[in-house]
């Protein structure tokens, strides 16, 4: 005979006698009736005397039954207050975690998660600096968690870790009227070498990205139009200005502007960077934003 009693009798056994009928005892626990019957049995035998009486109505406890009944009432108390502690352990962690994140990143990932994020650990204090990848990359001293969109040297990783967050591609955005966007086929990026372009800072991701793939393919793309961030780089494109780039990630547009891809395809991934040892409020964003990013996946 085992030496300790499954506590797991006891909880079935309080149910039962709370209902005062076995049927319904099954019926609360998802359980049929025999199940039940077997389980009570399994009791009866450990502690050697009946927990209960039939009756004409279900069963009435005996004084021994109603002894565990009370006793299996305190371990369901202690189940619900070990259980309100852990809900309640996410209000009570604490600190601030500053990020430091791509354009890209701040706007295609971040907001929505860390609504989220807030409302789930209120007590965690996020601060978050809108740069491009070269500058969070290059500052990333000053963060917790750096979100970028190309790779940190081998040499430069030192005691932060990089993780591949999205894997998507680069495309790119022009007026919905305009006649490649009625085609709506994928556009040669050798065709873009006469074509007005409007480009983000030197740093951005994604023009570094773009500017590497023509240097592969042997093509030379005219850099006349600089704009620092996303919202300036859709008027310009909206005003006729040119055309730009953009991650894919962004493709919730404007009725008025559409985002075509390119050939050859031009891969982006986003990533983070965060220290092997950071604090428990970091690691905390970190794994729900696996989570979030996990759930789109799915």
């Amino acid at each position: 005979m085992d030496r300790h009693l499954d506590p797991t009798l006891l909880l079935i056994w309080a149910q039962a006698a709370r209902a005062g009928n076995l049927h319904q005892a099954a019926e609360r626990l998802f359980l049929t009736q025999p199940a039940i019957s077997h389980r009570l049995k399994q009791l009866q035998e450990r502690i050697g005397e009946p927990l209960y009486r039939r009756t004409h109505r279900g069963i009435q406890p005996t004084p021994i039954g109603i002894a565990l009944w009370r006793i299996a009432e305190r371990i369901e108390a202690a189940i619900d207050e070990a259980d309100g502690l852990c809900k309640d352990s996410q209000g009570l962690l604490t600190g601030t975690v500053h990020l430091a994140a791509s354009q890209s990143n701040a706007e295609a990932l971040l907001p929505r998660l860390l609504a989220q994020f807030h409302r789930d650990y209120p007590a965690i204090h996020l601060q978050v600096s809108a740069l491009n990848s070269r500058q969070a990359r290059q500052t990333r001293e000053e963060y917790d968690l750096v979100f970028v969109e190309d790779d940190l040297p081998a040499g430069e990783q030192g005691n932060w870790v990089q993780e591949t967050l999205v894997e998507t591609e680069i495309g790119v955005i022009l007026p919905a009227h305009h006649p490649w966007a009625q085609e709506g086929n994928p556009l040669a990026l050798a065709n873009l070498d006469q074509v007005d372009l409007i480009w983000r800072e030197a740093g951005s991701g994604i023009r570094e990205a773009v500017l590497t793939a023509a240097r592969s393919a042997g093509i030379t793309l005219p850099i006349r139009y600089e704009f620092s961030g996303l919202t300036a780089i859709r008027e310009g494109v909206r005003s006729g200005l040119g055309l730009a780039f953009a991650s894919f990630l962004q493709a919730k547009l404007d009725p008025d502007l559409a985002l075509l891809g390119l050939v050859p395809a031009i891969p982006h991934r986003l990533s983070v960077l965060h220290r092997r040892d950071a604090n428990p409020a970091t690691l905390t964003l970190l794994r729900t934003l696996r989570a979030s990013l996990q759930a789109k996946t799915a």
